[in-house]
């Protein structure tokens, strides 16, 4: 069976982005009047999305969840702002990942992104990597309304049908999502077309919450 679509993780599969997941961790901890953890430790609770590990974080423990506590949701703030504002600090795509990218985009290969990493942090993150076009499809973290299995065969069916029918409009499908109401700063409102395509994600741009 040919290969017609490539999908793939993020975080630990294409780059390694412990170093500045675990900086953002420790200076929410330090926020909070906690001491510092070791990244080896921050690893250990990486894998469940960025609330979980905020939560296992806070709580020195893989075994906490986050259910809205005050602590939790002060940590989880100061967590957003600070990797956001150091997303590609230490991150780096493994060896061989980026040409590996640029080669199957060149070629013509529907790539996408299936990531628990939270999409304010995904998009930002890519753009940052200059890998952000090579994707035609990007389901984050927080990209459903629910947690649900997409289903790897349909993110690249998805993915496929979007690279032909890219330029059908005489432009790229991908566009800025014109809503006024939007919180995110500008550069990072980017509907992907595939929401309106769809419906991948239930809600509008302008809706996405910390």
């Amino acid at each position: 069976m040919p290969i017609t679509a490539c999908a793939f993780d993020l975080d630990g599969t294409l780059v390694d982005s412990i170093h500045d997941l675990a900086r953002a961790a420790n200076l929410a901890r330090a926020d909070l009047g906690l001491v510092e953890l070791s990244s080896d430790r921050v690893a250990s609770f990486v894998g469940d999305g960025a609330a979980s590990l905020v939560a296992r974080v806070l709580a020195d423990s893989s075994s906490t969840e986050y259910t809205g506590t005050a602590i939790q949701v002060e940590g989880m703030d100061r967590f957003n702002e600070h990797y956001r504002a150091g997303l590609s600090i230490a991150t780096q795509f493994y060896p061989k990942v980026q040409e590996t990218l640029h080669m199957l985009h060149e070629r013509g290969m529907p790539l996408a992104i299936v990531t628990n990493k939270p999409e304010r942090f995904t998009i930002p993150l890519l753009r940052e990597l200059g890998v952000f076009e090579h994707f035609d499809v990007i389901v984050a973290g927080d990209s459903l309304p629910k947690k649900t299995c997409t289903g790897t065969a349909t993110i690249c069916r998805l993915a496929t049908e979007s690279r032909a029918s890219r330029y059908a409009d005489g432009g790229r499908l991908r566009k800025r999502h014109p809503c006024r109401s939007c919180r995110w700063m500008p550069s990072d409102c980017s509907e992907l077309w595939l929401r309106q395509q769809y419906r991948i994600a239930g809600r509008r741009c302008g809706d996405s919450s910390l």
